[in-house]
């Protein structure tokens, strides 16, 4: 049985850190670490940063009154991980999900192929419910490998989004660790240090959910002395592999205008479709 931890213990980390980090509550306890491609988010300290880029102020964690709440900002991404898995369930791309990337080495580039898997519309930081997934800038020379890259870079592209709005909102971010099952995919953690242009830190203990869990009920157990403790035993224990970025600027600067773009169009045809169906109801009326 696991004692009871007092209010909210969500993350653990130094100050200034960008960290990867889900919401949890006390009744689930905490994470140390959590996945990439769900919502991540950076550790703003006792300091509430309300953010003015699209994003979400939040609690990060406390550990007792003394200590103070932290706060951080979030952003949340719809689609992640499960884009893999609908390339191989959907479309019956791969039989694995870890193949997506066996695929998409077999091309240097995916070209001008873009994916935006706007399947329950944009999260932060756009926040647009009426988006529609779409894949552009197709040839007859894009195939399968193109669109196994394609993936990829769009799961990366939206943390690109997120760690963009943070910047805007006056946390820059200078380096971001990951975990979580997603950063098995080597050529995913280094199209992501690309595209931020800054070291991507991935924790070689993956599934730290469950390590996070158990620091927490440590923690409210007494099994640790204290804080520092917790971050000795990690630090000796567990560490992190760092990719960092190779692209130049102008292909970055490319890229990500390309998926800007994309997104853009998304939403811009959900506009155009609601103004069709409006202009022919209208004129529907009109005859009768």
């Amino acid at each position: 049985m696991l004692p009871n931890v007092s209010r909210d213990l969500r993350w653990i980390s130094n100050d200034n850190e960008c960290e990867p980090s889900k919401n949890y509550n006390s009744s689930y306890y905490c994470l140390l670490f959590t996945q990439l491609f769900s919502p991540p988010s950076t550790n703003t300290g006792t300091h509430i940063v309300p953010s003015q880029a699209g994003l979400l102020t939040t609690i990060g964690y406390e550990l007792g009154k003394e200590r103070g709440t932290v706060y951080a900002l979030e952003g949340s991404v719809a689609i992640g991980g499960r884009l893999i898995q609908w390339l191989r369930d959907n479309l019956g791309l791969f039989e694995n999900a870890a193949d997506v990337e066996t695929f998409a080495r077999k091309c240097e580039s995916a070209g001008d192929v873009t994916l935006v898997p706007a399947f329950q519309g944009l999260f932060a930081p756009y926040w647009r419910s009426d988006a529609l997934a779409s894949l552009s800038g197709m040839t007859l020379q894009a195939g399968k490998p193109e669109i196994c890259r394609a993936s990829l870079e769009a799961v990366a592209f939206q943390v690109s989004d997120i760690i963009s709005a943070m910047g805007k909102d006056g946390v820059p971010v200078t380096q971001l660790k990951t975990d979580g099952g997603m950063t098995s995919n080597s050529l995913l953690m280094q199209i992501q240090s690309d595209l931020l242009n800054v070291p991507v830190a991935k924790a070689k203990m993956q599934e730290s959910t469950a390590l996070g869990a158990a620091i927490a009920a440590g923690l409210g157990g007494k099994v640790f002395k204290d804080l520092d403790q917790v971050k000795g035993i990690c630090s000796s224990k567990y560490g992190y592999e760092v990719y960092n970025p190779k692209m130049d600027p102008a292909t970055r600067d490319a890229a990500l205008a390309r998926w800007k773009k994309a997104v853009r169009k998304t939403y811009d045809e959900g506009e155009e479709k609601e103004a069709s169906a409006g202009s022919a109801a209208a004129n529907g009326g009109s005859k009768l």
